[in-house]
């Protein structure tokens, strides 16, 4: 039972950190995008 309970918990542990992530990604991706670029010229300057 407790295994299962464990288990319960990770996954909900799982669920959030992806809600986590996608949001981040949703949100950040035009920024981050940018940083990108920028230190992709850098290299290559």
């Amino acid at each position: 039972m407790a295994m299962f309970q464990q288990n319960r918990s990770s996954r909900i542990e799982f669920q959030v950190n992806c809600l986590v992530v996608s949001l981040h990604t949703t949100c950040g991706i035009d920024f981050t995008f940018k940083i990108e670029i920028t230190s992709i010229r850098k290299k290559f300057h």
